[in-house]
């Protein structure tokens, strides 16, 4: 059967089949809602997606590109970010995160994948601000928690790293008792 017309069309049942395994068909559908809406950000995201889980992420990024020239999107910015990085980028992919961080500079998710950057790269005082401009966005972000205690620990702050989880278990200690007690209730 040859794919709709119809962008929306074409989003819906191309996500559908990328979430049941059907990949080519899916691939298939979400490149046609690209061609009629090229900065679907949705669509590209889906489509590199699905070519990074088949081992495509040249493609991937291909996908990406094209719908970074359409729209300026930190979603879009800092997922291409990853995947410049995992294929050995190292620099271009700095600028991207330093961009999606930039576009959305409330958005935790950009900053949290910065500060995995920069985990990777060994830069732990990098790594050190952006998981603090994480958790200025989400003060109970596990991951940027415990990641931000092993930057602090390989800097040689062990103090400042037993303390921050020190906190974070006694939050969520505090949280869970509050929660137990409200369901006795």
């Amino acid at each position: 059967k040859e794919a709709p017309d119809n962008h929306e069309a074409c989003l819906m049942l191309g996500s559908l089949y990328g979430e049941s395994g059907r990949l080519p068909e899916a691939t298939e559908l979400l490149q046609r809602a690209l061609k009629l809406k090229p900065d679907d950000v949705a669509a590209g995201l889906v489509l590199a997606r699905i070519f990074r889980a088949t081992g495509d992420p040249d493609q991937a990024i291909k996908i990406l590109e094209q719908v970074r020239e359409n729209i300026e999107d930190a979603e879009v910015t800092y997922t291409l970010a990853s995947l410049e990085e995992q294929a050995g980028n190292r620099e271009h992919a700095q600028r991207l995160f330093e961009r999606a961080t930039e576009q959305a500079p409330d958005d935790a998710r950009a900053w949290l994948a910065m500060a995995s950057f920069w985990m990777n790269e060994g830069e732990f005082d990098e790594a050190e601000t952006a998981y603090n401009e994480v958790l200025k966005r989400e003060p109970d972000n596990s991951h940027a928690i415990g990641f931000l205690s092993v930057a602090l620990s390989q800097l040689e702050r062990t103090d400042e790293a037993e303390s921050l989880l020190r906190e974070a278990l006694q939050t969520n200690s505090d949280e869970i008792g509050r929660a137990s007690c409200r369901e006795s209730v």
